[in-house]
């Protein structure tokens, strides 16, 4: 039962991250008076010894509780003794610890010396406390971009209530580093007052337009993981303006990523004003990724959807996702939905994928239906090469840092 104690064990270390840090300079914890720097190693060594996770941890916590100024070097010096077996959870607690004291050391022994299977938790953990203490300074020693280093500046800076982060955020750009600053920030403010404060943040926002966009995309994306209702809400507010460009697409993107693809497309289908191409991008994403998460459902939803209305325009990626989805196993039924793809090289790309995946569970049955077939023979002979990649579904979208085109 390691792995259940290594979970708890990192609930206990979350509760060693939430006591307030201390100044640089001051003690860490709580003990009266000072020991000796034999006594903490001993204490140290004692704890770390501990065979048990739960009471392991336990012990490790209370020790590096009761550590003062004069213990930084014996927690620094453990850390980085590459012959010293440590658990990588208590890794953690003791960069944390070394971090409150010492946190510009921490930060970049994390970086460059942690091993890889604690490095990006280590140096997160590191500078979410130097930023906690001391902001300004830690952002211009930091290379913002970096794994592990970005959401930590913005979770640190968050928790401590100091001015000027959203003013931080937004010069950063809307490139790739200033978007995952967004994303992040955004976060937070729903964490802190749901998404009504991330909608005014983001509807705040002035000037440059391409930043503008990125806003509103993050804020759309992330709201809608947590309130679906909340950001068809705010979508349909800006989505028809200039730094709503891919707002639509993104928001059913996600809705479909969250096991809401079914509630996004119901939305879409309604959404007879939104632009057209960003409608067909929505449907094309959202029915996508939910899929992904549920094949049935969206293949039940779209057939109940195409027999009531037929195939029209923002559907119309929709068959072609089906039938990448279901001809490796019923070519039958994928014919069927071949049937609705009203774009004729398409529709023949399509029959060719058919043809292709039926080839693999039974040859006679697809060379007898290829015999008689609407394909040339040219798309018959291919139909005899290796299967193609999954049809109709395209890329992602765009870039989230890309602004309009």
């Amino acid at each position: 039962m390691r792995g259940a104690g290594l979970i708890v064990t990192l609930s206990v270390g979350f509760a060693f991250s939430a006591c307030a840090p201390p100044s640089p300079d001051s003690d860490f914890g709580q003990r009266s008076g000072e020991s000796s720097a034999q006594g903490f190693d001993a204490s140290l060594a004692s704890a770390l010894s501990i065979k048990e996770d739960f009471e392991r941890a336990d012990r490790l916590i209370e020790v590096l509780l009761s550590a003062t100024p004069q213990d930084r070097a014996s927690i620094a010096n453990t850390i980085q003794d590459r012959y010293r077996a440590i658990d990588p959870i208590d890794r953690l607690l003791l960069v944390k610890a070394w971090a409150r004291g010492e946190p510009e050391a921490a930060t970049s022994w994390a970086r460059a010396s942690a091993g890889e299977d604690v490095r990006e938790a280590a140096t997160n953990s590191a500078v979410r406390e130097w930023v906690l203490q001391d902001p300004v300074g830690a952002v211009s020693r930091l290379p913002i971009g970096e794994t592990g280093i970005g959401r930590a500046v913005v979770s640190g800076w968050f928790d401590s209530g100091k001015p000027g982060l959203s003013e931080f955020v937004l010069s950063q750009g809307s490139g790739k580093d200033g978007q995952m600053l967004i994303s992040a920030y955004v976060r937070q403010l729903i964490a802190r007052g749901g998404a009504g404060e991330a909608r005014a943040w983001a509807e705040s926002v002035q000037g440059d337009e391409k930043l503008r966009v990125a806003v509103y995309r993050h804020t759309g994306n992330e709201i809608a993981t947590v309130d679906s209702d909340a950001a068809i809400d705010f979508c349909e507010t800006h989505c028809g303006e200039a730094h709503g460009y891919s707002l639509f697409t993104f928001v059913a993107r996600r809705m479909g990523q969250v096991g809401e693809g079914g509630k996004a497309l119901d939305w879409i289908s309604k959404s007879e004003g939104a632009d057209a191409k960003e409608r067909r991008q929505g449907a094309r994403f959202a029915f996508r990724e939910w899929m992904i998460s549920d094949r049935a459902a969206a293949v039940d939803w779209a057939s109940g959807f195409v027999e009531e209305n037929g195939n029209v325009d923002w559907f119309e990626a929709i068959p072609g996702l089906v039938v990448s989805s279901v001809a490796w196993k019923e070519p039958l039924e994928a014919l069927k939905w071949a049937e609705w793809i009203s774009d004729p090289d398409q529709k023949e790309l399509a029959l060719v994928t058919i043809a292709r995946r039926w080839r693999r569970i039974d040859s006679d049955a697809a060379e007898k239906w290829l015999a008689s077939s609407p394909l040339s023979e040219e798309a018959r002979q291919r139909s005899r090469e290796n299967p193609r990649p999954i049809l109709g579904g395209g890329g992602p979208p765009a870039p989230v840092h890309s602004g309009p085109e």
